[in-house]
């Protein structure tokens, strides 16, 4: 049966991986019914689909590398290759380099945009996250680029809080470092900081084109106080850069984001403990940046290197 099963998914998955994924999926629900003989056949059957769906995502034929990511999932969900405790049922991803082959020099914009699915059902692993982050920060290719931060941004919704907070630090580095990646950070963070709604009004902060929501709170604000802190001192941070200094759309686009995450709800009345809390940061934050400059002023004109012309 293994082997039919087998041979059936060869003939068929280069023109849809879907078949592949119903195969497991079905043996996955055989498992729970026949118990342990049919838990290792599903876990040498994973195996088998798992590497044929490699095999197709490094094709050379741009359909067949499409048609591998529902395969992988499909393995992924069924945790026919998890251990004992249902964990590493992704490995084969980083044991096969498929995360750096799908978002790497073989990239393509439609196979990022294929492989957000993918992504939903992975553990987003630093090491993971920057594989698409590099892909994000591409500075050679724009169209590649807005494809990857695109993914980013829908799995920021719905990402473990420790994800989000790794995407903002990467963000935080490349600009506060001026790196060159720093304007295609600039861009991720600022579709971050969008405010997610149900209408349609979009509103322009720099290059990055962002939607208006009524009642409603910056994506950022809703995921929790520690996400929070680290998005509005990325506006910070962001404000007051070299980028900053040179392109006056990233000054702005900087402060209107922190404008907007500050006031929140925009029905909400009143001043909440919540935005209070918010603003002392920012505050507490902005204090800090001040003292630094007042220090690295007085240190550029200490007496011990000023001149009588320089005072």
């Amino acid at each position: 049966l293994q082997q039919r099963i087998l041979a059936r998914g060869l003939d068929v998955w280069k023109e849809d991986g879907k078949v592949l994924g119903e195969i497991i999926s079905q043996l996955s629900t055989d498992t729970v019914t026949f118990g342990d003989a049919a838990a290792e056949s599903t876990r040498e059957i994973g195996r088998q689909v798992a590497g044929i769906a490699v095999q197709g995502s490094r094709s050379e034929k741009f359909m067949e590398r499409i048609a591998a990511l529902p395969a992988m999932v499909a393995v992924i969900q069924s945790k026919a290759l998890a251990d004992k405790d249902g964990n590493d049922a992704c490995a084969f991803l980083d044991v096969n380099g498929v995360l750096e082959d799908l978002f790497g020099e073989r990239a393509h914009e439609r196979i990022i945009q294929e492989a957000a699915s993918l992504l939903r059902a992975v553990q987003l692993t630093p090491a993971r996250l920057d594989i698409i982050l590099a892909a994000s920060f591409n500075v050679h290719d724009d169209t590649l680029a807005s494809a990857a931060t695109g993914v980013i941004v829908s799995l920021v919704e719905t990402a473990h809080a420790h994800s989000v907070l790794h995407v903002l630090a990467r963000c935080e580095t490349a600009i506060a470092e001026d790196l060159i990646s720093a304007p295609a950070a600039f861009d991720l963070s600022m579709q971050l900081m969008a405010t997610r709604g149900t209408d349609n009004t979009s509103k322009s902060s720099g290059t990055t084109s962002v939607s208006l929501g009524i009642n409603t709170k910056p994506l950022m604000i809703t995921r929790g106080s520690e996400v929070a802190q680290a998005a509005l001192r990325l506006c910070c941070q962001t404000a007051c850069s070299p980028l900053a200094g040179a392109r006056e759309e990233v000054l702005t686009g900087a402060t209107e984001a922190l404008h907007d995450m500050l006031k929140g709800n925009s029905g909400m009345s009143g001043m909440s403990e919540e935005k209070q809390h918010f603003r002392d940061f920012v505050l507490t934050y902005s204090i800090d940046v001040l003292r630094q400059l007042q220090d690295g002023l007085q240190r550029r004109w200490s007496p011990s290197r000023s001149t009588p012309g320089a005072a």
